[in-house]
């Protein structure tokens, strides 16, 4: 209700104690009855408090005398705060107090350099076939913004949650972990994302520690066993430690059996005396990969390894994340493009090269937030021409090549051959994506 909202924000009510289904901070995504917050970030969220209105907002939460009575429509409410971003903080944080009830042992919260949103969705994939009543955070809601929402949207059964957390500096994590307080914590990988900002790779490793080390004493830390330095951080935390990887120390174990023609890897995956082969559903050996760490969360909760199995194989991924599309001339997209780091731009064109084409490519675009910037991405344009790939750099002249635009690499790919393949990747603010658009391809509908 209303009344509770302003009795956990410490905020004034006026208008009808409405009854509230969730929160959203964006007037454009709202739900009806949903209640809208505020915030000040890129834009001012109380210009948009009457669209939100108008979308079917129960209530919105406001600055304290910044929306004025007569324009909150009848049979709606406004909670009026002191601060809008640290009011939605105050309800994660009580939203997560009822976890303790619903999910004893089942919040799960997955940081890493690359895969985090991938290993997030095939974990969500998991829980919804081994659990009652699970929530997973949206898109990649992964900030001090997204935490908080994801908590406060989940069911009231909830029994299981995973929420993304991402890092741009020290003490990100630690915060979102304030919050959402995780009894199991997964790193995917650590690698050179956002190094620039903390020094590089092993202030990367310190950052994504954080979550582990936020764990409580009977909490579950789940690391790569591949990974040194994640290994390490698990090293640190005082939960127990369960690894997953191709070594034989690995706890969950995989191998990998073959690869298919989209380049997606047949696994064969052990747990304890038991042993199942899938089919992982997006193409690159990192994604088998994500897909183990999800399988690992499983077991965590004391899933059985065939239901987490059959989860993986039916698991839907998010858009730009590994997923082919065909131009009208037969030309395949793998279209990764939602972020980059010199890893993940490996790992992925590594996938490429694996796939037999008569022609590959790859638009890239720059690397951003990483240290020794050019000598990363020479490094990337050197193993690029070792596989056999022809790069095309868009909006970057960092790769040591001429950089093309965005509508002369949708016209190029228009004229390569029948059967070529053609890699999308870059970093969020190179928004490679905008090829799709002009070659026509529409976006997979959910």
């Amino acid at each position: 209700m209303a009344s509770d909202v302003a009795r956990i924000t410490g905020g004034s009510l006026f208008g009808d104690d409405m009854e509230i289904d969730g929160v959203s901070f964006d007037s454009r995504l709202l739900s009806p009855g949903q209640c809208f917050v505020a915030l000040e970030a890129d834009r001012d969220g109380h210009e948009f408090v009457a669209d939100a209105y108008e979308a079917g907002a129960a209530a919105c939460i406001v600055h304290r005398g910044t929306v004025a009575d007569e324009q909150v429509p009848a049979d709606s409410a406004r909670i009026e705060v002191d601060n809008t971003m640290e009011a939605l903080t105050a309800l994660g944080k009580w939203a997560r107090d009822q976890l303790d009830a619903t999910a004893p042992g089942r919040v799960i919260g997955v940081t890493g350099s690359a895969g985090k949103t991938s290993t997030k969705d095939f974990i969500a994939a998991v829980l919804a076939a081994t659990c009652d009543q699970s929530y997973a955070s949206e898109l990649s809601h992964n900030n001090d913004i997204g935490v908080p929402t994801t908590l406060i949207n989940a069911p009231d059964d909830c029994d299981a949650i995973v929420i993304e957390m991402g890092m741009r500096g020290f003490g990100e994590i630690a915060r979102l972990c304030d919050i959402a307080r995780p009894n199991i914590g997964l790193i995917t990988s650590i690698g050179e994302a956002h190094s620039e900002r903390v020094g590089g790779i092993e202030g990367v490793a310190k950052a994504k520690g954080e979550l582990l080390l936020a764990l409580p004493a009977d909490g579950i830390a789940i690391v790569c066993a591949d990974d040194p330095r994640a290994m390490h951080a698990a090293d640190q935390s005082q939960a127990k430690r369960l690894t997953f990887g191709t070594g034989s120390e690995a706890d969950v174990r995989y191998d990998i059996i073959s690869l298919d023609h989209s380049g997606r890897a047949t696994i064969m995956v052990y747990w304890e005396n038991k042993s199942r082969s899938v089919l992982v559903p997006a193409p690159g050996a990192h994604m088998a990969s994500n897909a183990v760490a999800a399988i690992a969360v499983g077991v965590a909760i004391s899933a059985d390894l065939d239901a987490c199995v059959d989860a993986i194989a039916n698991a839907r991924l998010s858009y730009m994340r590994m997923q082919w599309e065909t131009t009208d001339r037969g030309v395949r997209v793998m279209n990764d493009a939602y972020n980059a780091n010199p890893d993940s731009m490996l790992a992925a064109l590594t996938t490429l090269s694996t796939v037999g084409a008569p022609q590959h490519v790859a638009v890239v675009g720059v690397m951003a937030e990483i240290a020794d910037a050019k000598e990363r991405h020479m490094f990337v344009a050197s193993r690029a021409k070792e596989l056999g790939i022809q790069l095309w750099p868009v909006g970057t002249d960092l790769y040591g090549i001429v950089p093309i635009s965005i509508e002369e690499a949708a016209t190029r790919i228009e004229a390569m051959p029948t059967g070529a393949v053609v890699l999308l990747k870059g970093s969020r603010v190179a928004a490679l994506e905008r090829v799709i658009d002009l070659l026509g391809i529409a976006p997979p509908r959910e």
